[in-house]
């Protein structure tokens, strides 16, 4: 009996998930209460790619890790002491003649930071790197290289850290020449990039940073789209103490959106079992941000979702990459790290506080509108008698609200009937759905 419920819930998911958008594939995203332990991610995980298919673990962990590389707490492979260490030999080698020992000491460093942004937090030691490259001009000269060579060096650093000034006052006048003309034939390759901070109210508060490849570049909101040299970058977002994901971004010559959920990001992780993201405790809005901003990185198709309910509830369906809020398809209970008694998704079963939720809800506020529409008509009769001029945009903004009233109003009692009606609890009917921070329609 449950094979034949959950096959046909798995052809309706694939039919109308594909129907929605082409991208490959989804990753499993498990919503809950509280941190849940390993065992019940792992049974969310199977259960819920019984409902909707879901990319195995290895596939969907390579996928995602590919855009956001630290998401599944990746080794870092650069020790910081070896870094800072690595520029000061580079520029004593130098200082000293030995050109040869500068120049590698130089490629380690660089490539370090290359590999890790996270190396460059601290701001006197990222100023460090940039006049480390503006020494290892000097030093590529006194090896006897071509000129063009470093040029071609001080422009593969720009590519990198668009914004790098050396300090003038440490560098030789011809060093600083060269690194001011070299950024200026750059920037006729930048191609642009716009990003918004998750949530608004986040961004408006003025403490939210941009960091390419870990320099700080911009102030969010942006006073327009930044120029960033063209090619691959990790990105990342700072607003204050809270830290976005590092994401691999490519540049290309038309501008680049970015949606960067910071919130969302902070209340998530990665499991690195089911390579799928555990999200704890979503304030409104997260969830459907982090499904869309890892489905689009990732070219995925949304995800195949659990929402775990404490103490024992659990609900299994998909939530499409653009949705705001997911597909119910199936519910079960939560006994200790075990998803049991899985069945088809019943709102009567389900703990939404109310049969008719959503009737009360747009039903009260189309009252509330008919309410305000009676204040505003006898607010305009008053100064229609008053013989006051004019009037019209109040009379347009009463008619206007009656009719909306009205129409809130309708719905409210359509919404009676269709979340009251559970004589039938297999029809095929389509059913609006209660769902997180919003409403979720079910065939």
């Amino acid at each position: 009996m449950r094979a034949s419920w959950v096959g046909a819930l798995v052809l309706a998911s694939m039919t109308l998930g594909s129907a929605a958008r082409a991208a490959d594939g989804r990753f499993f995203l498990l919503v809950a209460d509280e941190p849940p332990q390993s065992a019940l991610v792992q049974s969310a995980l199977s259960e819920a790619a019984r409902i909707t298919p879901t990319l195995g673990p290895e596939a969907a962990r390579a996928r995602i890790a590919e855009v956001f590389p630290r998401l599944f707490a990746v080794a870092r492979r650069h020790d910081l002491s070896a870094f800072e260490a690595d520029l000061k030999a580079a520029r004593a080698a130098h200082y000293n003649g030995r050109y040869q020992d500068s120049e590698e000491a130089f490629e380690r460093a660089f490539a370090a930071a290359l590999e890790e942004p996270e190396l460059l937090e601290d701001e006197r030691l990222a100023q460090r790197l940039v006049d480390g490259a503006a020494t290892r001009y000097r030093n590529t000269l006194a090896r006897k290289r071509p000129r063009k060579e470093a040029r071609q060096q001080i422009a593969a650093f720009l590519d990198r850290y668009p914004l790098a000034a050396p300090t003038a006052s440490d560098h030789a006048p011809e060093v600083i020449k060269a690194w001011n003309e070299v950024r200026t034939e750059h920037r006729e390759t930048h191609g642009t990039l716009v990003v918004n901070v998750l949530p608004l109210e986040l961004e408006r508060g003025g403490s939210c940073r941009l960091f390419v490849n870990g320099a700080e570049v911009a102030a969010l909101p942006q006073a327009g789209p930044l120029g960033v040299p063209r090619g691959e970058h990790l990105l990342q977002v700072r607003c204050g103490a809270q830290a976005s994901w590092l994401q691999r971004v490519t540049i290309g010559a038309a501008t680049r959106s970015l949606r960067v959920p910071v919130r969302a990001m902070l209340a998530a992780r990665g499991d690195a079992a089911t390579g799928g993201v555990v999200l704890v405790a979503p304030a409104d809005g997260d969830a459907a941000s982090l499904v869309s901003v890892l489905s689009r990185a990732s070219d995925l198709a949304g995800a195949s979702v659990a929402i775990a309910h404490a103490p024992s509830r659990v609900e299994l369906g998909r939530w499409d990459a653009d949705a705001d809020v997911p597909t119910l398809l199936a519910m079960g209970h939560i006994e200790g790290t075990r998803i049991t008694e899985v069945g088809p998704f019943r709102v009567d079963d389900a703990d939404t506080g109310s049969g008719r939720v959503w009737t009360w809800v747009v039903g009260g506020l189309g009252i509330a509108t008919l309410g305000g529409a009676v204040v505003a008509n006898v607010i305009t009769a008053d100064k229609i008698k008053k013989g006051e001029p004019d009037t019209d945009d109040l009379k347009t903004a009463t008619v206007a609200l009656y009719v909306a009233g009205g129409a809130l109003l309708a719905t409210g009692v359509i919404l009676f009937f269709v979340e009251g009606d559970d004589e039938d609890a297999d029809s095929d009917a389509v059913r609006v759905v209660p769902g997180p921070g919003g409403l979720a329609v079910r065939f």
